[in-house]
């Protein structure tokens, strides 16, 4: 006989005289033998019953010390956990439906739609009033208009480090992953990826230099490399600077805001991740196509190659922001040496 078909009743809990199996009634005092459910059932099920190790009664008092039939000593009793408040799900009327509360409450580690997208269009909102300034107010084909016109992209990072601190959001939120096992990994894949952005600058170049020609801006292009040829040295330093922090903020605009928002709407899988690199390099070149016109224009899909490609890597790393920050930060600055130096 198996040991999950052997009797659980040994003695009868009134008297405590011994059973033989299959009596339905106590040969001693003649009560009715009462079969509890099997002892694995109780233990899960009624955590507050006790068996005696002795004998096998079943003990429901969480008071008594010892059995009541051979005083054997019991073991304490587990203590009661309080339950948890049962929280009911809400539901919030939309335009023509009822959909849950919780699609709609904001949470510290991951991008709600709406509030990705208020994010995104608010520091866009902020860039456009700064250009705007400067439009109405040129400064003039100078090395202060290509510095303050760079600094002026640092803006649209500040929103959202704003927002999540404010709210006490965590950074994970904007994909900034700083544990050490994680962080040397995404560092390493965003050094490679910046050199092989070079490496696609280089290819795309060709193409670019031919719409150059196309269009015949080549004048407007050239001015601005002869400024930058001819500035100071202090100034070139001051750019490598600004050139780090612009490319810390669109990552965390592009990346950080955009791209993890979408995921949310997406889903995670290849396809997702193939729509949302898409989009959010599309976003990328748009923008400055509009911001830029109409050197915009020419650069437009070199911007979406090299975004499609900080998708990729951003991908690669698990979603690590620093990776891509690496891999803009390398890109930027090497190509600004070597335009110095060639």
């Amino acid at each position: 006989m198996s040991e999950n078909d052997k009797p659980e009743i040994k003695y009868c809990v009134y008297c405590g005289e011994e059973l033989e199996p299959g009596e339905i009634y106590c040969p001693n005092c003649g009560k009715l033998v009462v079969k509890p459910k099997s002892s694995q059932s109780s233990e899960f099920k009624s955590p507050d019953i006790r068996k005696c190790p002795n004998c096998g009664t079943l003990i429901q008092s969480s008071v008594l010390k010892e059995c009541p039939i051979c005083r054997t000593k019991l073991k304490e009793p587990p203590r009661p956990r309080p339950k948890k408040p049962e929280q009911k799900q809400g539901l919030v009327f939309t335009d023509d439906k009822l959909e849950p509360e919780e699609k709609y409450i904001l949470r510290k580690e991951n991008w709600q739609i709406k509030e990705g997208m208020a994010v995104l269009y608010t520091s866009i909102f902020f860039y456009f009033i700064i250009l705007s300034f400067f439009i109405f107010f040129p400064l003039g084909d100078n090395i202060y208009n290509v510095l303050i016109s760079t600094a002026s992209e640092i803006v649209i990072g500040l929103y959202p480090i704003w927002y999540i601190y404010s709210n006490k959001h965590s950074i994970k939120k904007l994909g900034l992953i700083y544990e050490k096992e994680k962080l040397l990994p995404a560092i390493l894949i965003g050094l490679i990826g910046g050199l092989a952005l070079l490496v696609f600058d280089w290819l795309i170049g060709f193409i670019v230099q031919y719409m150059v020609n196309f269009f015949g801006v080549s004048e407007i292009i050239q001015e601005s490399v002869n400024i930058i040829l001819n500035t100071e040295f202090y100034w070139l330093i001051l750019l490598m600077f600004l050139y780090i922090f612009t490319s810390l903020s669109k990552e965390i605009l592009f990346r950080g805001v955009l791209h993890n928002t979408l995921i949310e709407r997406f889903g995670d899988d290849l396809s997702g991740k193939i729509i949302v690199i898409t989009i959010v390099s599309l976003a990328y070149s748009l923008l400055f196509l509009l911001f830029r016109f109409p050197l915009g224009l020419l650069y437009f899909l070199p911007y979406f190659i090299m975004n499609f490609s900080l998708g990729v890597i951003y991908e690669l790393s698990n979603r690590n922001l620093f990776c891509t920050i690496t891999a803009s930060i390398l890109y930027n600055i090497s190509s600004l040496i070597l335009l110095l130096i060639l």
